[in-house]
């Protein structure tokens, strides 16, 4: 082993899996992948190609959310029809996560999403709140105090 490779006995030893060289991710690899309790490091040209033929769905956001590495440079709105429960996928990954360039959402959505503790998305303020998109109307929104919600000096670098 040459002194510029790491020690990937090392790295399953302090909880990180690097799938490196991989081409393609079948779907039983991913929740595999999804259901490991460390961090995960791909290439990012295995995101890409992952998230160009998985859109983000509620079915997809766990995957999308681990294989992203918690920074979701992605994920500039969350509009869809199932938007809060991609939120609640979102909120129930382990370790941080982070929208840096998240523009619009539902009250309902931000909720269910800032039920995370170590969420990351730009200052509510400048978030534009949309109409429910399930078509359901929304009273209320209360964003907890003490919630990371609206860090602008996000800590996340990129993706891996």
């Amino acid at each position: 082993m040459s002194e510029s490779a790491p020690d990937r006995g090392q790295d399953v030893q302090s909880g990180i899996l690097r799938l490196q060289g991989l081409t393609t991710l079948g779907a039983d690899v991913v929740v595999a992948i999804t259901a490991y309790p460390g961090h995960v490091h791909i290439d990012s040209g295995l995101w890409r190609k992952f998230a160009a033929e998985n859109p983000l769905t509620s079915k997809t956001a766990s995957a999308w959310a681990v294989l992203s590495g918690g920074t979701l440079h992605d994920v500039g709105s969350l509009t869809a029809p199932d938007s809060v429960a991609i939120a609640r996928a979102f909120a129930r990954r382990r370790g941080p996560l982070s929208l840096p360039l998240l523009k619009q959402i539902s009250p309902k959505t931000l909720t269910a999403l800032i039920e995370k503790k170590d969420v990351e998305i730009p200052p509510v303020e400048t978030l534009t709140l949309i109409p429910e998109p399930d078509g359901s109307v929304t009273r209320r929104i209360v964003v907890p105090s003490g919630s990371t919600c609206g860090r602008a000096d996000s800590k996340a670098s990129g993706y891996h």
